[in-house]
């Protein structure tokens, strides 16, 4: 699956890596430029630094073949 992960609380690393574990493609969405570089090097996930909601940060993650999108704050 190809799943969009707004926001990269407490909650949503730990779902990105039970995501990872069952071989899923992770995209991680959030306005903290420091998280989302900790949550890529961490998990090797791709990270867009922006709001999610605006349509242009969205539209960068959200892709033809995205199944799911998840908003963890």
């Amino acid at each position: 699956m190809n799943v969009v992960v707004v926001g990269a609380s407490g909650s949503a690393f730990l779902l990105c890596e039970l995501l990872l574990e069952e071989k899923n493609i992770v995209v991680v969405i959030d306005s903290n430029k420091e998280v989302c570089e900790k949550i890529s090097s961490e998990l090797g996930v791709k990270t867009i630094n922006g709001d999610a909601t605006i349509a242009t940060v969205l539209e960068q993650a959200v892709q033809s073949d995205t199944d799911c999108l998840v908003a963890l704050t």
